[in-house]
């Protein structure tokens, strides 16, 4: 009995990571609303993936030119590792850890600020992990500064797109 629990247990975990790294299809119902899922419906199409360009808005300060460039970085590497670019999630409540990597370490008086679909929702980060929530479903944008005490921007990681899927029947025993 112990040994079939295990097995299904097994199973079900195989089927959710094989489908997380699946195609994301894109359709868009009677009322004009775009869903995104990993199953193809004959109204289902793949979005293009264009390449992101994050610039500043004139609607807000909280966006950095990411064609600045940063030929003078104190940093040999930043980027964001995880998720993947163009990865699909699947979630049941609308949370994605978002890891980076950073080298050398942050220095002193130092911090992130991480950038979601064209608006900052972090600051002061002094951590190279953190959780995005609450995130709907559909097709995200992520990329992140390190600036000095006077907010000056020390480095920046390329943007990501990431594709989630919030699925509250993910928890369902």
């Amino acid at each position: 009995m112990y040994i079939r629990h295990i097995a299904s247990g097994l199973l079900a975990a195989s089927i959710c990571v094989s489908s997380a790294y699946g195609e994301v299809y894109r359709w868009v119902d009677s009322y004009g609303q775009a869903h995104f899922s990993d199953i193809e419906t004959s109204d289902s199409q793949v979005p293009p993936n264009p390449e992101p360009s994050v610039t500043n808005s004139p609607r807000s300060n909280n966006t950095v030119n990411q064609d600045a460039g940063m030929a003078n970085s104190e940093y040999e590497e930043f980027r964001i590792a995880s998720p993947g670019n163009n990865q699909v999630l699947r979630t049941d409540r609308g949370q994605v850890m978002v890891e980076m990597l950073l080298n050398p370490r942050l220095k002193d008086k130092h911090r992130i600020q991480m950038y979601l679909d064209g608006g900052r929702v972090k600051s002061n980060l002094k951590t190279t992990q953190f959780v995005l929530y609450p995130l709907a479903s559909g097709t995200h944008k992520v990329y992140a500064v390190v600036v000095d005490a006077n907010d000056i921007p020390k480095a920046i990681a390329p943007t990501i797109s990431f594709h989630l899927i919030v699925d509250s029947t993910t928890n369902i025993p």
